[in-house]
């Protein structure tokens, strides 16, 4: 209701100050250079508001290529929602970033950190059935491995 209301308050502000603008229109008259240039207040607004956009959008595209050379300007971009529950992270941006690390564990062979991060995101989720399948198929794996070298000692 409070919101409704500012934005109610600020919209009738807003227009109550372009109609004045309209009924009071001034001149601007800049010289720069030995050149003049006369213009009315509004265009003069207009054009102020149309530079200071293009420029920002201008600063912020080369900002996105700089941060491909610099990664440490990415951290500007891309900002996680904090939750107090988890540590101050997002669970899904957590989860998605220990799915990662598993499946380059995986990639890598490494079943001990694969366990590990199995067990870290069922920690955060337990309805997780992908992984609850690759972490018992991580198990049976280790078991046969471990019935083979116990059968046979010299592997």
């Amino acid at each position: 209701m409070f919101k409704t209301l500012w934005f109610l308050f600020i919209a009738c502000l807003l227009t109550l100050f372009l109609v004045w603008l309209l009924d009071h229109n001034g001149s601007v008259t800049i010289l720069w250079l030995g050149f003049e240039a006369k213009t009315d207040i509004i265009t003069a607004i207009l054009l102020t508001l149309l530079f200071t956009f293009l420029i920002s959008v201008i600063a912020y595209t080369l900002a996105k290529i700089l941060s491909i050379k610099f990664p440490s300007l990415s951290k500007l971009f891309h900002r996680t929602p904090r939750n107090p529950l988890i540590g101050g992270e997002d669970k899904h941006a957590k989860i998605f970033t220990l799915k990662t690390k598993l499946k380059a564990a995986l990639d890598k062979k490494n079943d001990k950190a694969a366990i590990a991060y199995a067990k870290e995101i069922l920690a955060i989720k337990i309805e997780n059935d992908d992984v609850l399948q690759l972490l018992d198929s991580l198990y049976s794996k280790g078991a046969k491995q471990q019935e083979a070298q116990e059968s046979n000692p010299q592997i």
